[in-house]
């Protein structure tokens, strides 16, 4: 140890040699140490903070960066260490200390927790973004916390939360200079400009509902995470109530090549985000009508182009052109779409759709089977884009 991390330990030793009544105490009690009664820790606490005020270059308001901000340390810096050194030992608390004061490389990740997809190892997306079980995240507060957590929208679903085996977390890595810096030191995570593009594109590979449900910043440090205070984390919310029983995909390394194809097209092609994030609401919906709705959108944003006027007569077909492999295939397709198009007008102008709705050439589909097939149509089409990299040109697709 340097002479810095020496004279610390030995004072974190002489202090908690002077409160080892409390300390037993507490352990009987089973209290945590940042809960222990102000008296029992006055006057140890007082002798920590003496000595770190006397630190060369010290300031008060000293901050230690947490990967994504700062957290303030030096208000309760002489009860963390103390704690520290409960938990891992005066010796590794002093060397950790004085590694602030000269700076450490430290990796610091940024946690997206989402709905709607599994993984059961990590899978690489992009550079920057993996896609991880939730259990393969590292041990922090914050991971405690989610762990626990029910999300208000939840308790509208009967208030049953999601399983955490379920769940998974788009993670982002990188590292960054851990040191006492002054109060007001800015401090910034990578910025993941396609992260709403990388939630898009999982939400074909089901298809099924992918929706980040919590943010959070954390360290790979595990004495930082021990004492770090506040909540750190951001709950995202959403129009829709997650469904309970909503369907869910299973993301591996055969079946990511979706997402990677459909983030660069989805950035020079922004319609398309439109479609996904309509095709997302339509699979958490349970009632024809709405899912009606909802689809319509999607297949406008996705296959309409420019066109205001015939929008029936032109996705029809060109749905059509584009899935079916032959003159009848694409005859069923056609008048399918057209029965679905009769049937989002029915949601859209009467706020309810026929139980039954006539096939040219085939059986008659309920409402549900009628929206289910047009779902199927939509996927179908958004995924043969992504393949192909591309959107058609639909002047070139109607007349050929």
């Amino acid at each position: 140890m340097d002479p810095t991390a020496i004279s610390l330990a030995k004072l974190l030793s002489e202090c908690l040699f002077e409160v080892r009544d409390a300390v037993e105490r507490a352990r009987c009690l089973d209290l945590p140490f940042l809960q222990w009664p102000y008296s029992d820790l006055e006057a140890p606490r007082a002798r920590v903070q003496d000595w770190i005020a006397s630190q060369a270059g010290y300031q008060p308001g000293l901050m230690i960066p947490n990967g994504g901000g700062g957290q303030i340390f030096d208000a309760g810096a002489a009860q963390a260490l103390l704690a520290l050194s409960l938990k891992f030992g005066v010796d590794e608390t002093a060397t950790w200390y004085s590694s602030l004061l000269s700076g450490k490389l430290t990796t610091g990740l940024s946690v997206w927790l989402v709905q709607g997809i599994k993984t059961a190892s990590p899978i690489p997306i992009t550079e920057q973004v993996s896609l991880i079980p939730f259990a393969a995240i590292p041990q922090s507060r914050m991971t405690d916390e989610a762990a626990q957590f029910v999300l208000p929208e939840h308790r509208l679903s009967f208030g049953r939360s999601p399983t955490m085996a379920t769940l998974s977390a788009l993670v982002v890595s990188y590292e960054f200079d851990q040191r006492l810096v002054p109060n007001g030191s800015s401090f910034s995570s990578p910025t993941v400009t396609s992260m709403g593009q990388i939630v898009e594109g999982l939400s074909l590979v089901g298809p099924s509902s992918v929706r980040p449900v919590r943010h959070w910043s954390q360290t790979a440090d595990p004495m930082f995470e021990f004492v770090r205070g506040g909540s750190g984390y951001g709950e995202m919310h959403h129009d829709l109530a997650w469904t309970v029983g909503a369907p869910e995909a299973y993301l591996s390394s055969a079946s990511v090549g979706i997402v990677q194809k459909y983030v660069p097209l989805a950035e020079k092609h922004p319609h398309l985000s439109i479609s996904v994030q309509r095709l997302s609401a339509a699979l958490r919906r349970n009632a024809p009508t709405d899912k009606a709705i909802e689809l319509g959108t999607a297949l406008e944003s996705a296959i309409s182009g420019d066109s205001k006027t015939e929008i029936t007569h032109r996705l029809s077909l060109r749905v059509a052109r584009l899935l079916g492999a032959d003159l009848d295939e694409r005859k069923k397709i056609r008048s399918t779409m057209k029965a679905f198009y009769e049937m989002r007008s029915n949601a859209v102008h009467t706020g309810r759709t026929g139980r039954e709705y006539k096939i040219s050439g085939q059986p008659k589909m309920t409402s549900s089977s009628l929206a289910d097939a047009a779902q199927r149509y939509l996927v179908d089409c958004l995924r043969l884009f992504v393949t192909h990299g591309s959107v058609p040109d639909w002047d070139d697709l109607e007349l050929s």
